[in-house]
């Protein structure tokens, strides 16, 4: 199938889109957007055949009929945000997603049009799609729509990946049965559906879900202005003022935000009021998740992606409904929030299909926990022999300290160490024998880290994510680490510092980084090889981050890259 741009196929659709998307200066002023602001966009999309599929007669109506791609404007001021809000609570609040193909727009007053017009488009399977206001704009919304491959019927929802490995992000299609299987798993794991409030961007999965579970709970989101950028007192006055009656409240954070928050007392009792606190996005330290919860605040680590609607493992363990396994060190994923697809292919490779069941082969590395008692009771029938038990990783408990555990994680080391000299991106399935674990398993999903974060030093290959975990536990939190290019060995690992996070650092003085690079590559030393300590120190005056919350990977190789050139960097 072919997607092309068509116009409205009906008086009323031409109507409803004139109502959410004004283009020209003949709508009622009540409905025009601000000249300064960018206008809602409506892009309409009808599916063609091909050629073979017209001659073997294939074509269905539904599949030819016309979809409005409606682009939502999102923005850091919530209250310019009407059609996003509007959008989701029609879609999701139960029953108020119903068809009225012949209702009058022009004896409806003026407030409520936007929700009659989405109600009138109904019949015609909307598709949504929250974007930057910044963004906005008829050619920008055409250039998105010709991006689109496919559409299957199920989509609902189109949102771009947070674009930390692909420029642009990718395109992934949601489905409301995904978002409510998302919403119905978070509250029964966390108790019961709760009061959410918003603290992220919309436009990214994060956020939007905080939007989409509230919603599909059937209550109204308590959104932060973001203007200016996060602010620790617009979050403390949200929290303070909320009227819950008894309901739960659950916010969502980004470590950053977290570690801001923690540092202000008046935040952190506020923070108190939350019955749970999903912290997702990015890595967070265990120092940090530790300092959080001795605070009292019910900490909930997430691990997800867009493609499943989000977190779908909480605390290292998946959510009723989703399973987890890992295979030669890959992370796979089984769970009904799973995306409809990427959209700007024809096929999804990352999607594989196993005795019936779908499961998301993720990009990332991690390892599967167990408890020591169910471990003992495992035998070689139960796992992979030779090098595929290998790679599969099982440990013991964290909680359980013992002989026994000191030399599973010593081995575990170990194994990372080797296996980073594997293939990082093994495309085989989980099989039957592998370790699947569900919501009921006495083992958790620990995430190593991308299987793309590696580089390659004197024939060795390093994991940046292992490196990682060896320097926050020796003390280190909040530094990176890349490679940088070196005529004698390819490339060197260089760590990264953050001038914020550091007393009195001076980013040009050559003598603070190589104090800072001698003294790490001590505290390294008894935890990883020669080959995976650092030989260059960069000090950059912060580390960057997308604005999703994440780290900019490219953007932090680049600055360091920078850094090198102009002989601001510490080379042992």
């Amino acid at each position: 199938m072919a997607l092309r741009i068509v116009p409205p196929p009906s008086t009323d659709a031409r109507a409803a889109s004139e109502v959410l998307a004004p283009q020209s200066g003949n709508s009622n002023k009540d409905f025009q957007i601000d000249k300064e602001e960018n206008a809602p966009q409506i892009v309409w999309l009808q599916s063609e055949p091909n050629v073979e599929e017209r001659q073997e007669g294939k074509t269905t109506d539904s599949a030819s009929r016309p979809r409005p791609l409606i682009f939502l404007p999102v923005s850091d001021n919530p209250a310019r945000d009407t059609l996003f809000f509007t959008a989701l609570r029609t879609a999701l609040w139960p029953d108020k997603f119903t068809s009225l193909p012949t209702l009058d727009l022009s004896a409806v007053a003026g407030p409520a049009k936007p929700f009659f017009a989405l109600r009138i488009l109904a019949d015609y399977h909307p598709i949504f799609f929250p974007a930057r206001t910044e963004h906005l704009s008829c050619s920008w919304a055409r250039q998105q729509a010709l991006r689109l491959q496919r559409l299957p019927e199920q989509v609902s929802f189109i949102l771009s990946t947070s674009g930390s490995t692909k420029p642009g992000g990718r395109l992934v299609g949601i489905s409301l049965a995904a978002l409510r299987a998302s919403h119905q798993a978070t509250a029964q794991r966390l108790g019961g559906a709760g009061l959410w409030v918003s603290s992220l961007p919309r436009d990214h999965i994060a956020g939007f879900q905080v939007i989409a579970r509230a919603y599909a709970g059937g209550t109204e989101p308590v959104t932060i202005d973001m203007t200016g950028g996060f602010k620790l007192s617009r979050l403390r006055q949200a929290l303070e003022n909320i009227s819950s009656a008894g309901v739960p409240i659950y916010l969502s954070l980004v470590p950053t935000q977290l570690t801001r928050a923690l540092a202000d007392p008046e935040t952190l009792a506020a923070l108190r009021l939350c019955s749970a606190i999903l912290v997702g996005g990015a890595r967070i330290s265990p120092s940090l998740l530790t300092a959080g919860r001795e605070q009292g605040l019910n900490l909930v680590t997430t691990y997800g992606m867009t493609e499943t609607c989000g977190g779908c493992v909480y605390d290292g363990v998946p959510l009723p409904g989703v399973k987890a396994a890992v295979n030669e060190g890959r992370i796979w994923l089984c769970t009904p929030t799973l995306m409809s697809g990427y959209l700007e292919a024809e096929s999804d490779p990352e999607i594989r299909e196993l005795s019936g069941t779908t499961w998301l082969a993720t990009n990332d590395a991690g390892r599967i926990i167990f408890e020591d008692k169910e471990t003992s009771a495992r035998t070689e029938d139960d796992t992979f022999s030779g090098s595929e038990s290998s790679n599969l990783q099982t440990f013991s408990s964290p909680g359980v300290e013992s002989t026994s555990r000191q030399a599973q994680l010593a081995a575990s080391e170990n194994t990372s160490l080797e296996q980073s000299s594997a293939d990082l991106r093994p495309n085989k399935p989980p099989r039957e024998e592998v370790d699947i674990i569900d919501s009921s398993s006495r083992a958790h999903l620990e995430v190593l880290g991308r299987l793309d974060d590696t580089i390659i030093s004197g024939g060795e290959n390093i994991s940046l994510p292992l490196v990682t975990r060896a320097a926050e536990q020796a003390g280190y939190g909040g530094i990176e680490f890349c490679g940088l290019a070196d005529d004698e060995w390819g490339q060197i690992l260089c760590a990264v510092f953050s001038a914020a996070s550091l007393p009195a650092a001076e980013p040009d003085d050559a003598r603070n980084l190589a104090h800072l690079g001698q003294e790490l590559r001590e505290a390294l030393r008894k935890q990883l090889p020669p080959s995976h300590l650092p030989r260059a120190v960069a000090l950059l005056p912060h580390l960057p981050l997308l604005p999703s919350g994440k780290l900019d990977h490219r953007a932090l190789q680049a600055d360091a890259r920078a850094a090198d050139r102009e002989n601001r960097t510490w080379r042992k």
